[in-house]
């Protein structure tokens, strides 16, 4: 039997232009694309599988029982299997940290107000209730947001900005109220820096009871919202 071909015509309600394809070459087009695609979720799947096992670990265990080994044993496969993926013990524990921020990041997100001093002291309080919570993850994003943990700097920097844009919304809204208008940068990453160590006293046990949250992290918003007003 001689070669059968497909025969298709551009622009399809006809023209000049003819192109023939032999039917072998579109059928295994089809079946490489259909096996690109299997193999890419069965790439996907492991890769899940290997970060999820982490995180179990992770929430678990805590940071220093993470392994290439511990991993691999959890879920029955071996250790160099997961460096294909992983390549190494950082860059997993940066992948868990991005899965919990994501979460946060999507709770400040959803907080509004019209009031500029109220709408920041919700955001500044979900972000302390949210570690205060997740007391593991908070040690876990200060190791790599302070580079204890080493990972790439484009990655460590997003951890640290990802929560953040939800704070511009605040600094947004006064320079459209037309109070000041200039670069807000430097009081993000104060502010910033204010929470993790309002965080950092909490999760102390000698200092809790030191310092009224609620008080500071009011008069620190006022203090952000007034060096706004032009006087």
């Amino acid at each position: 039997m001689g070669n059968l071909y497909l025969i298709v015509t551009f622009p399809p309600t006809g023209g000049r232009e003819i192109t023939i394809f032999s039917l072998y070459t579109v059928i295994n087009i089809i079946y490489n694309t259909s096996m690109n695609d299997r193999q890419k979720k069965h790439r996907d799947d492991i890769r899940l599988k290997i970060l999820n096992s982490a995180t179990k670990l992770f929430e678990e265990k805590g940071i220093e029982f993470v392994t290439m080994r511990k991993i691999a044993a959890e879920i029955k496969y071996t250790p160099t299997t997961i460096y294909l993926y992983y390549k190494n013990k950082e860059e997993l524990l940066y992948e868990i940290a991005n899965k919990k921020i994501d979460i946060l990041t999507e709770e400040l997100r959803r907080i509004s107000n019209d009031n500029n001093k109220t709408f920041l002291v919700s955001l500044i309080r979900t972000y302390f209730n949210f570690f205060v919570k997740n007391k593991k993850y908070f040690y876990l994003y200060s190791d790599i947001t302070t580079g204890r943990l080493r990972v790439d700097d484009l990655k460590r920097n997003s951890l640290v900005n990802a929560p953040l844009y939800s704070f511009g919304r605040v600094f947004d809204s006064i320079v459209m109220q037309g109070v000041k208008n200039e670069d807000y940068t430097d009081s993000l990453y104060l502010l910033w820096s204010f929470m993790n160590g309002i965080v950092e006293i909490e999760l102390n046990p000698a200092m809790e009871e030191m310092v009224d949250i609620d008080k500071i992290t009011n008069r620190f918003a006022e203090f952000i919202i007034n060096s706004y007003i032009v006087i």
